[in-house]
């Protein structure tokens, strides 16, 4: 067990080893380790597109699949490691000035990013099946990731036109339109 402090009060913060409990890293916790950020661009060559849509098929990507392309895009230098996590996870950057927290944000998308606090330890483990990117383009296709990004442009305060998050995600929806041609 190891001791914390939360909003200023000391909590003690159980392990899995105080469970005899095997906590095993998301694949994309380990492939993310791997990845060698490349020279930043904003976009991918033609080549470089129908390349990636010869060897993905966005739409019925098995986790493995969907975290290797994420890895190749950092090493494209179109999404930066930390960037292409939270893509991955479904998560959106949050407002520092209002303590880490969406200032604009409904009781839906608090609930679900409420259940994502309590699900993430840090370490990336057990979040498969909890949505992020694969699940939206495989249960709705390009319009959910098209819709759930703009939806977030308008839920945050953080300023989208210098959040990297918000610029590699545009350049990501930009990569997933030219696959879905």
């Amino acid at each position: 067990m190891q001791i914390t402090s939360v909003n200023g009060m000391r909590v003690y913060v159980p392990e899995a080893k105080d469970f005899n409990m095997e906590v095993k890293p998301s694949y994309l916790l380990i492939a993310s380790q791997t990845w060698k950020e490349g020279a930043k661009r904003d976009s991918l060559s033609v080549d470089e597109l129908n390349d990636l849509k010869r060897r993905y098929n966005f739409k019925n990507m098995s986790e493995k699949e969907a975290v290797d392309f994420m890895g190749e895009l950092v090493e494209a230098g179109v999404v930066s490691t930390s960037t292409a996590m939270a893509m991955y996870l479904g998560l959106i950057p949050a407002d520092s000035s209002s303590g880490g927290i969406l200032t604009k944000c409904d009781p839906a998308t608090e609930a679900r990013c409420d259940s994502l606090r309590k699900g993430f330890d840090g370490m990336g483990v057990g979040y498969e099946g909890m949505g992020g990117i694969r699940t939206m383009l495989s249960a709705g296709g390009i319009e959910s990731y098209r819709n759930w990004y703009e939806y977030t442009k308008l839920m945050t305060t953080v300023n989208v036109e210098k959040s990297e998050y918000f610029q590699s995600g545009e350049a990501l929806l930009q990569i997933f339109e030219w696959m879905n041609q």
